[in-house]
This record gives structure tokens, sequence and C-alpha cells, in this order.
């Protein structure tokens, strides 16, 4: 175990936006799967042959979730992994402002990217002056600094 540099720690939580985003769309295709499992049987009303019953297609169905499941669910889990990780490592950091910065710029993006820093600093002083986004620059550094105290990362190759 070691503790992580300050730029690891940015980099790791600037990530958070884009593992989630990607996460949601696995989750999305794994419920839509899912729902193809319970759909109701097709109804032969254009004159063509049923090529099976609502056996066949739901077997199917329940086939592709299983795959997509067996290929994608050690992903799916690491990703959750690691999101939580993050936010129980921000919960850990004393300081509520600290907590709120982190939170802003790297969790609660709606986009795959950190928020913008103006956004930071409108949210957190309802401003975004010259004079504000320095103060976000600054408790974002005080923030970063109290999670590297926090973090302990397993090196390359160590379980």
């Amino acid at each position: 175990m070691y503790q992580p540099t300050i730029d690891e720690i940015k980099k790791r939580l600037s990530q958070y936006s884009a593992i989630r985003v990607e996460l949601d769309k696995l989750e999305e295709r794994l419920e839509r799967l899912k729902s193809e499992e319970t759909l109701p049987p097709m109804r032969p009303g254009n004159g063509s042959k049923p090529t099976g019953g609502t056996g066949d297609r739901q077997e199917r169905a329940i086939i592709r979730r299983m795959e997509y499941e067996e290929r994608n669910g050690p992903e799916m889990e690491a990703k959750r992994n690691e999101l939580r990780y993050i936010d129980e490592s921000i919960n850990a950091v004393d300081d509520p402002m600290e907590r709120m910065v982190l939170r802003i710029r790297y969790t609660e993006s709606e986009t795959a990217k950190p928020m913008l820093w103006r956004d930071v600093a409108i949210a957190i002083y309802n401003d975004d002056s010259d004079s504000k986004l320095l103060a976000t620059y600054r408790l974002l550094d005080k923030a970063v600094k109290s999670l590297q105290k926090l973090m302990l990362w397993e090196k390359e190759g160590e379980e």
C-alpha cells in the first residue's frame, strides 16, 4: 500500500464522471435485456408463419442477458467499487466545505467530464468572479490534500 500523489488523486477523481456515465450505459443495456425476457409473444398478423413459440424467444433473450452479464459483470462491479471507494473517501474528509467542493467538481457533473470551474464557484459561492474562482481553486487544493491523508492505494500487482 502507498499514499498517492496529489496528481494521482486528481486524475482518479476526474475519471469519476466518465466511469459513472459508462456504468449507467452498461446497466441500461442490462435492463433492456432483462425486459426483453418478459415481452409478450409476437402475434403473426401479417400472413407470415410463426418461427417458434414464446419459449424460444424468451430462452434466447435469457441467454443473451446471461452472456452479457458474464462478459460485462466483472467490469461493472469494478466500476461500482471504484465509485464507492471515491464516495467513501470524500465522505471521510472532515471539513464540509472541502467535501462539497470535491463532490461538486468531480461527482455531481451530469456529463462524463468534471464540472467546470466557474460552475463550481457559482455552486459554492453563488459568484464566479475572479476572487471566488481563486477561492475555489484554493479550497480544492486543500480538499485534495485532506483526501491524500485518507487514501491508501494498492501498488500495481498487489491484491
